[in-house]
This record gives structure tokens, C-alpha cells and sequence, in this order.
């Protein structure tokens, strides 16, 4: 019986010592995941955006057509990021790389600059320097970048680690022509860039038809239309139509300047 007692009393001190242990590195793992820096893309929701569960999308779309002359040729983008973590009195970078397998548009036109955290800040931006070219007038192109462990930070949030860019110097048909169809006619370039000149965000300044208590106005314009088309229903859009509409019946418009093709007009 003594030696049986002896055994229990063993087994319980040798328990004891290995969930002291094993509290000891939990303890330690807390530690480092707390004392741990992690970085990640910040994008905010663009103007066309509703309430949505993604308060940062992991992607974005540029086109140099809608660029002024200055920015033509090339491009820089600021793309915002955020650290969890603790802010600190000096200065750290980060690291973004282009992925290669995941992009579809020519390397050598998109080159990442190098990107810091400043002094006593958990925020910061990467800056991205994307060229034109004849190919970027063809279609749209794609730029994944992707966050990278470095010495000062991990990758955060995993949905949030990589971002999309797609890039283009053309104006594609929006996904709302087909709703207003009938008051714009077929699909034109042309009719489309004069379309975002008139109907600019602010030309407008009605709010959100159905909530306009959690969207007030400005709400409406060319990127965002009114999702059906009744005129009692948003009058202003169908002025900003007739201005469209007068301004290619006073002006002799042809699709690519070729003026053996119709001319350009509204229905």
C-alpha cells in the first residue's frame, strides 16, 4: 500500500510539473502572437458601394482613359494599409510583392516602391508606379500583389494579405447599359465618356431612392446608376439624358472618328 501511495504521489508531481510546463509555453506563445506586428491592405470601399459585411475589398479597377494628361503615360497608386499592433518610435518597412502566377498584365509596367510604416503610425500606404501601353487598350489586365513576412511584420488577416488590380485604357460597357438601354441605344465609347462628363458625382444631388436616411445625396452618377428606369422616379437622370441626348444631335460624333459609319446618337 506505501509503495502504491508513492506511485500516485509521483504520478501527481510528474502531472504537476508538465502542466506547469505546458502553461509556461502557452504562456510564451500568447506572449509572442501579442508582441507580434501584422500588416495588411486597407483599401476602402469605393463610391459605388453599399452597406456590406467587407470593409475592405481585395480588389480595385483603374483605366488611364479617365486620367488627366499629366497622368497618361504612368500612374501611381496609393493603396492604404494597416497594422494590428502597436505603434512604435521609429520607422518600419513592410514588404508587397507582384505575383507573378496570379497576374495577367506585363510585369515590366507595374514596379512597387518601397513602402514604410512611419514613427509612432499603424498606418501607411504602398505605392504602386503602373505604366501605359498599346496592350492596356486591348482589355483589362490584372496586378495581384501580395503582403510578405519581414523582420518587423507578419501577414495579417488572410483575406486581406493580397489585393487585385485591374488595369485598362479603355472604357468598357458598364453593367448597368443594358438597364437604361432604351434611353442610351447601343454602346458607344464616345457615348459613355460624354455620359461621365455630364452625369459627374455631384451633378445630381439626389439621395438613395428606397433609404435615403442611410444614403443622403449626392448618391447618384455615372458609375452608379438608378438600378431601374422610371423617369417619375428620378427625374434628374432623365435631364442629364436630354443633355446627352441634344448634345450628339447638335454635334456630328462618329464611333473611332470614321465618318463612314453612322453617326452616334440616342434613341
Amino acid at each position: 500500500m506505501e509503495k502504491l501511495k508513492n506511485l500516485f504521489s509521483y504520478i501527481s508531481f510528474v502531472s504537476l510539473i508538465m502542466l506547469h510546463s505546458s502553461c509556461k509555453e502557452n504562456a510564451n506563445i500568447l506572449l509572442f502572437e501579442s508582441n507580434s506586428a501584422y500588416i495588411y491592405f486597407a483599401q476602402p470601399p469605393g463610391p459605388d458601394a453599399l452597406a456590406s459585411n467587407e470593409l475592405y475589398p481585395d480588389s480595385l479597377n483603374f483605366t488611364f482613359t479617365l486620367e488627366p494628361s499629366e497622368n497618361k503615360l504612368e500612374k501611381v497608386l496609393e493603396i492604404p494599409v494597416k497594422v494590428a499592433g502597436k505603434a512604435i518610435p521609429k520607422a518600419r518597412e513592410f514588404k508587397v510583392e507582384l505575383d507573378p502566377e496570379k497576374s495577367t498584365i506585363q510585369l515590366s509596367l507595374v514596379k512597387i516602391e518601397s513602402s514604410i510604416i512611419e514613427a509612432d503610425s499603424i498606418n501607411g500606404v504602398v505605392r504602386v508606379r503602373i505604366k501605359n501601353d498599346a496592350i492596356l487598350r486591348t482589355g483589362r489586365f490584372f496586378a495581384q500583389l501580395k503582403m510578405v513576412d519581414n523582420e518587423y511584420f507578419r501577414v495579417g488577416h488572410q483575406y486581406n494579405s493580397k489585393i487585385r488590380i485591374g488595369v485598362s485604357d479603355i472604357l468598357n460597357q458598364p453593367h448597368w447599359w443594358d438597364v437604361w438601354y432604351r434611353h442610351f441605344g447601343d454602346y458607344y465609347f464616345e457615348k459613355f465618356e460624354k455620359w461621365i462628363e455630364i452625369y459627374y458625382l455631384g451633378a445630381d444631388p439626389s439621395p438613395e431612392f428606397y433609404e435615403p436616411h442611410l444614403y443622403p445625396g449626392p448618391y447618384y452618377y455615372w458609375g452608379r446608376m438608378p438600378e431601374i428606369d422610371e423617369q417619375f422616379m428620378f427625374p434628374i437622370t432623365f435631364m442629364y439624358i436630354s443633355k446627352l441626348k441634344k448634345y450628339f444631335e447638335d454635334n456630328e460624333v462618329y464611333p473611332d472618328g470614321d465618318k463612314t459609319k453612322p453617326r452616334i446618337k440616342l434613341p
